[in-house]
């Protein structure tokens, strides 16, 4: 008999079994499988890695803001809301994990059928589950478990490292923010949907008051163009004017008659037609008319 015969041996057929009421438990109480771990050993892509992104909503105080009257109050309650939201949460997910524990130990006999050992708790029905995991990639569940476990919790503790680390950077990143930009309220810029269009793939990556200098400098440019583009618009329109002038110089006869009401406003071909005199007496007007044109 080779190695792999030696090992704990496996009744293939109680696995079958027993996984077969797991599954159909899982079904009954609307648990999906691949994400109902029993244990607390994840891979650091749960609790602690979600409160590490970068949202900068707790960044108000302290930080030299003037708060509107009433803020504090709506804040608070709406962290109140939030953690009590948290906390049903909590208790629900609790619960499920109970019931699928109690349901695997009730589905297998409260035996691991990998070990043939008795199953008491959850910490039994976690390493059972482990090992359901190591046999679906192919590895032995017995004699593949302590180095599987091991590299399991390396990865854990890389999550879990990496999560501090980017919680650290943003706190330094806010604090930094904060000293350059005092004036600067942290929530209503966040809520500025040009910048959050701006910052957007940057945030983490780079220094907040980095990206905000970025889109100050786009937004002087932009307005830059702005202005010269209302330039070019003024002096097409003086040019206009001074065209009508001429226009108006060169053509006999008047563009509003005598005894006439003069309109509020000209057309450009009203202009076209005026003689000097009356674009002068009128010139107060036409300015105002080049603005509708």
């Amino acid at each position: 008999m080779g190695e792999q015969e030696n090992i704990v041996a496996v009744d293939t057929e109680t696995v079958a079994e027993g996984e077969k009421h797991v599954e159909a438990t899982d079904a009954e109480a609307g648990v999906d499988p691949a994400s109902a771990d029993i244990g607390d050993n994840g891979s650091g892509d749960g609790a602690d890695g979600a409160e590490a992104s970068e949202t900068f909503e707790d960044g108000a105080d302290g930080n030299g803001t003037v708060e509107k009257p009433g803020h504090r109050t709506a804040e608070n309650a709406e962290n109140a809301r939030r953690r009590r939201e948290r906390e049903e949460n909590d208790r629900m997910e609790k619960a499920k994990r109970e019931a699928r524990v109690e349901a695997i130990l009730e589905a297998l006999d409260g035996v691991n059928p990998y070990t043939q050992e008795p199953m008491k708790d959850a910490s039994d029905v976690e390493i059972y589950e482990t090992m359901k995991k190591m046999a679906a990639k192919g590895l032995d569940p017995v004699k593949d478990y302590p180095k599987y476990r091991a590299e399991q919790d390396r990865q854990a503790e890389a999550g879990r490292q990496a999560a501090r680390e980017q919680a650290d950077f943003f706190a330094r990143d806010r604090e930094a923010f904060m000293k350059a930009y005092p004036e600067i309220h942290l929530d209503s810029l966040i809520a500025d949907a040009d910048f959050a269009d701006y910052a957007e793939g940057k945030v983490g990556k780079k220094p907040l008051a980095e990206i905000y200098a970025g889109y100050l400098k786009l937004s002087e440019k932009q307005g830059a163009k702005a202005r010269e583009s209302a330039r070019a618009e003024v002096s097409a329109a003086e040019q206009r004017a001074a065209q009508a002038l001429a226009n108006a110089k060169a053509t006999p006869g008047s563009a509003v008659g005598e005894g006439s009401a003069e309109p509020e406003y000209f057309t450009p071909e009203q202009v076209d037609k005026m003689t000097p005199a009356e674009i002068e007496r009128n010139l107060d007007k036409i300015h105002k008319s080049m603005r509708r044109w």
